[in-house]
């Protein structure tokens, strides 16, 4: 568990060196009353992480979201294991409207994910 303990700390450093606040919009199901659901945004407390440039975006390389649409990821996001973010969540990152495609818990230690800008 030691080994954990360091790589999480690696990556609360990592992210301490340049941080950023996001602010996550989330759409969730919602009882409408007659027996339905309907969609509705929730914006998430604040959270810290690191983004940067996707040098694999420069490089041309493509990725799939599990739906199978190909992407070109603009920037690559890293929060602590336990930050919540999911595909398709939202969030607002110089003056531009993001979206999460990709968020995945990588080894227990950190939760990397791919990002597009939409707007």
């Amino acid at each position: 568990m030691r080994g954990i303990a360091v790589l999480r700390e690696q990556t609360k450093q990592f992210i301490d060196d340049n941080p950023v606040d996001i602010e996550i919009t989330r759409d969730t199901l919602v009882d409408d009353g007659a027996g339905g659901r309907t969609r509705q945004p929730v914006t998430l407390p604040a959270q810290r992480v690191r983004i940067t440039f996707n040098t694999a975006r420069t490089a041309g390389i493509e990725n799939r979201t599990v739906a199978g649409e190909v992407m070109m990821p603009d920037y690559q996001l890293t929060a602590e294991w336990d930050a919540d973010l999911r595909d398709n969540d939202s969030f607002t990152y110089q003056g531009t409207r993001c979206e999460i495609t990709i968020a995945t818990v990588v080894g227990n230690y950190e939760t990397s994910a791919l990002v597009v800008r939409r707007g």
